[in-house]
């Protein structure tokens, strides 16, 4: 499968492809002619052709958000033009999944068995998870790409609650000795794990410098004078010495103030509504395809909501034999 996008001057040009496709030849930012023509001499089977819809894969993306949910409270999308990553912050759950590399493990299965190629990691911050995430594997072998065919899942550990929390920098939280291993191999990778401008790449480029690690032997003010704030600024975050959060994406409410009275009554059917959503939960997460079970609802022993008593009697679940 191959994704294209418009570009005004160039025509149309690659900007995703399946791993069948990138073993023919096709590579980004090829002209789609050309990547056809690949295609077609190694695989005689008529390729998949599509042009690249960016909104859906955000949408798309926004939903995976929601399903990690169940590993992390704080999920969100990588601050892009066209996000293919996720971040979550492991800081304070990762020991009720077995500690982190068990978590990874957890969700980097998620996406496998949802049909997705996916890379992961662990790092104390935002950046530096992201640049592993993405960029680690090609260091092994340069031929790896990173459009939205291979999805970035980036734990951050011991990451900002806020702007202005405290911030440990560079792998507090991490088991003894794995803080300085992950500084090193961020350090190997290419500058592009910064997260920089394309311009600002390509001007590093040209200079030779292609690693982070050539970039932290430089002076910074030579660097600041040179690039001006977002290539120093981009490092500190990295390092975790500007704090970098997560922007969360947050469940749609199923209800909203307007439309919620609250009376005895409403209480009732909103108590009863919940009880219901979480039996089916249960259901599903422990496989059996039918339960018998009831909830009973909320009783007041006075006429305003304030004497209400919330009381509800559940039933023992008995998975019930299949028909």
């Amino acid at each position: 499968m191959i994704l294209y996008r418009q570009h005004p001057q160039r025509g149309q040009l690659v900007s995703a492809a399946s791993p069948a496709a990138w073993h023919s030849g096709v590579r980004l930012e090829m002209p789609l002619s050309e990547a056809r023509s690949l295609v077609e001499q190694t695989r005689p089977a008529a390729a998949t052709i599509l042009e690249h819809d960016p909104e859906t894969d955000r949408q798309m993306l926004q939903q995976l958000a929601l399903d990690c949910h169940q590993f992390s409270p704080t999920v969100g999308l990588e601050q892009a033009e066209q996000p293919d990553c996720l971040l979550l912050d492991i800081t304070s759950v990762s020991h009720l999944f077995g500690g982190m590399r068990s978590l990874e493990l957890r969700v980097a299965d998620h996406f496998r068995e949802a049909g997705y190629l996916v890379r992961t990691a662990i790092a104390p911050t935002i950046g530096m998870a992201w640049g592993l995430a993405k960029y680690q594997e090609q260091r092994a072998k340069d031929k790896g790409n990173t459009n939205s065919a291979v999805l970035g899942a980036a734990l951050g550990a011991g990451l900002p609650t806020s702007p202005s929390g405290p911030h440990p920098p560079c792998g507090h939280p991490l088991p003894e000795g794995e803080g300085n291993t992950l500084i090193s191999s961020f350090s190997s990778l290419s500058v592009a794990v910064l997260r920089l401008q394309p311009a600002t790449l390509q001007t590093l480029h040209q200079l030779g410098i292609e690693r982070v690690e050539q970039l932290q032997c430089l002076p910074r003010s030579a660097l600041h004078s040179r690039f001006g704030d977002e290539l120093t600024w981009r490092l500190d975050q990295a390092c975790g010495v500007i704090d970098e959060v997560i922007t969360a994406v947050q469940p749609p409410a199923d209800f909203t103030p307007s439309n919620f009275s609250i009376t005895r009554s409403a209480i009732g059917r909103r108590w009863q509504s919940c009880c219901r959503d979480c039996w089916a939960s249960c259901a599903n997460r422990c496989g059996a395809g039918n339960w018998a079970g009831w909830c009973g609802g909320a009783t007041c022993a006075g006429r305003t909501p304030s004497h209400c008593r919330w009381s509800s009697s559940c039933s023992n679940p008995r998975p019930r034999s299949p028909t």
